[in-house]
């Protein structure tokens, strides 16, 4: 795997001991580091995030004290124990999930809303050294779940579209004589 980026992170030596695939790379363009949200932990006290790699979520919790991997101790903990959140966070840890494949990034960042809806940032790619996520995995299993995941992105290319201007816009629900023009009063 060859990664491009200006930024390094805590798995990317391995490429020197693994080598350099050019025909798996990974560009790291429009990073996001855990210090750019603003957390205010006297409002909240911790805050969730969650990452898709390779089709799989793995979770942290951030408190005042540092980042820990979502157990059932931590967050019995923190007094989650009889909550809905309890049980929601726990069943998302390591579950499945397609949003790599849709955003076609073996990394994709989650914040959980104060509703703990999921809220994936399509557009950053995370900077997992910031996270602690070596918490979770090491750099060297990490390294071999990015190297997968741009492994099968080499294997299924996008589909490209080949629909007209006009097949487009009948595909989206519009109707090709009326829907762009202006409609006279009567």
């Amino acid at each position: 795997m060859k990664i491009i980026s200006k930024y390094k992170d805590y798995y990317d030596y391995l490429q020197g001991i693994y080598g350099i695939d050019q025909n798996k790379i990974f560009q790291r363009t429009n990073i996001i580091e855990e210090q750019d949200f603003d957390l205010d932990f006297e409002k909240e006290g911790y805050y969730f995030y969650l990452f898709a790699i390779n089709n799989k979520i793995y979770s942290l919790i951030r408190t005042s004290k540092g980042f820990s991997p979502i157990s059932e101790n931590t967050l019995k903990l923190l007094g989650f124990e009889q909550s809905y959140l309890f049980e929601k966070v726990l069943d998302l840890n390591k579950t499945k999930t397609e949003i790599n494949k849709e955003t076609r990034k073996p990394i994709v960042m989650a914040f959980l809303d104060g509703d703990y809806e999921i809220d994936w940032i399509k557009d950053k790619d995370p900077l997992m050294q910031s996270f602690s996520f070596h918490k979770i995995l090491s750099a060297k299993d990490l390294y071999i779940e990015v190297e997968t995941f741009l492994g099968w992105i080499k294997d299924n290319p996008p589909i490209p579209n080949n629909q007209t201007n006009k097949e487009k816009i009948i595909s989206k629900g519009f109707d090709m004589k009326i829907s762009f023009r202006h409609r006279k009063n009567n």
